[in-house]
């Protein structure tokens, strides 16, 4: 066994810690273990998934899930905005959706302010929401 596996945790998604190889084998499940939820507002992609290896280096609980969100750049490429890391299924599904209220309240905002100013406000129509 190599020194690193002993020095990191992995956790499955009901943070019960588990062996690597087991970590693996639930990472390479796909999507369907990983991704907790996603959703598309306007330019902005929430991504919530479940990293299942502990991101809390400084002690604590566990930190493995991840949200992210990101911007749509004009060449289809997402640059990342800002996120946050949690220790339990619940607490990244309440994230996510605080994440998603606060960017569809800033959409809205900004759509009134272009609707005023004559602007196109199509950016900011599209939702779509997975997982």
């Amino acid at each position: 066994m190599l020194y690193w596996r002993t020095l990191v945790r992995y956790y499955d998604r009901d943070g019960k810690p588990i062996p690597f190889e087991q970590w693996v084998a639930l990472f390479e499940r796909g999507d369907d273990y990983r991704i907790v939820r996603q959703t598309t507002i306007g330019p902005w992609w929430v991504s919530t998934v479940w990293l299942g290896l502990n991101h809390n280096w400084g002690g604590g609980p566990p930190l493995i899930f991840e949200t992210m969100v990101f911007w749509e750049k004009p060449d289809d490429d997402y640059r990342d905005i800002t996120g946050l890391r949690y220790s339990t299924l619940a607490q990244a599904r309440s994230g996510h959706a605080r994440f998603v209220w606060e960017l569809r309240r800033k959409a809205r905002t900004l759509q009134g302010a272009l609707a005023r100013s004559g602007l196109p406000v199509t950016l900011l129509t599209s939702h779509r929401d997975e997982g």
